[in-house]
C-alpha cells in the first residue's frame, strides 16, 4: 500500500509515531510485456519518456512501455 496509512500497517509502527509524510509521484505510467495499455505513447513523446526516465528493465534491459 503506497498511502501514508500503509506505512503503519506495513511496518508495524503505529500511526501516532508517524510525524512526517513525504509524497513522491511518477508523472507517467509504465508497463513491461504484453497486455492492455490504453494510454501507451507510440510517438516521439513515448520515446523521450523512456530515454529521460531510464525506463529499461533492470534484468533484461528491455524497454518499458510508456504512456
Amino acid at each position: 500500500n503506497t498511502t501514508a496509512g500503509g506505512v503503519a500497517t506495513g511496518s508495524g509502527i503505529g500511526p501516532r509515531y508517524v510525524d512526517y509524510v513525504l509524497g513522491i509521484v511518477k508523472a507517467y505510467s509504465t508497463r513491461v510485456g504484453a497486455g492492455p495499455f490504453p494510454t501507451e505513447l507510440f510517438d516521439e513523446t513515448g520515446e523521450y519518456l523512456c530515454k529521460q526516465g531510464n525506463e529499461f528493465g533492470a534484468t533484461t534491459g528491455r524497454r518499458r512501455r510508456t504512456g
